[in-house]
């Protein structure tokens, strides 16, 4: 705090303000259209996004990395691809020399590429009718990596099916999407839709384990 000022929360409050412009512009109401963002991740949280929200944890400046590039005209215009009776929506933060490229976050410089990203890239790749991309991983530190992919039928034809299942269970609006594991989990605002709402107050003794599955 300087002054009568609190800066801390100035600084939350531009966060918060950025990070809702760049992120990509869903229509909740319109189920025949989903984004690449919703199944190149957990469906469930996509779809709690949309009918249920909680505030999602503010993002740190790196995070913000593939948005801002996006606001500063490098990116393509969002496009859309037909699948008969739903679109899939989306677009690449970069193309250059027909190359779709997408940047991404990350702490340390992985050593392989994450499941969604190249969900994500591939999907693009068909949106934007290219056949070669590449990921960026980029560190706080301005370190990279990247790697490339081809355009591939095969994944992009599980997308489709995710896009089939989001959208019917969305215009259903009963069922939720099948629970799905991963990493984001602990960090994820809903988790505790999906997992125990309390902390199990009774400590576990290493005798009672180690004394589990002999016979009485």
């Amino acid at each position: 705090m300087m002054g009568d000022r609190d800066y801390r929360r100035f600084i939350r409050d531009t966060m918060d303000s950025i990070s809702a412009e760049l992120r990509p512009k869903i229509d909740g109401t319109d189920t025949k259209t989903i984004h690449i963002d919703e199944v190149a991740r957990c469906m469930r949280r996509s779809y709690y996004d949309r009918n249920s929200p909680l505030t999602e944890a503010p993002r740190g400046f790196n995070d913000l990395l593939a948005g801002m590039l996006r606001k500063l005209g490098y990116a393509p215009d969002q496009e859309t691809y037909d699948l008969g009776g739903i679109n899939l929506a989306g677009r690449a933060d970069m193309i250059v020399d027909d190359i779709v490229m997408i940047f991404r976050p990350a702490e340390i410089p992985p050593e392989i590429p994450d499941s969604g990203d190249l969900i994500y890239l591939n999907a693009c790749m068909w949106i934007h009718e290219k056949t070669d991309g590449v990921i960026v991983y980029v560190t706080g530190d301005a370190n990279e990596s990247s790697f490339s992919l081809t355009r591939d039928k095969k994944m992009f034809e599980e997308t489709v099916r995710r896009v089939r299942v989001l959208g019917d269970l969305l215009a259903e609006g009963g069922r939720t999407p099948i629970l799905e594991p991963s990493g984001e989990c602990a960090s994820c605002q809903y988790y505790e839709r999906c997992y125990t709402k309390e902390r199990v107050s009774k400590p576990i003794k290493i005798s009672d384990l180690v004394g589990m599955g002999k016979e009485k």
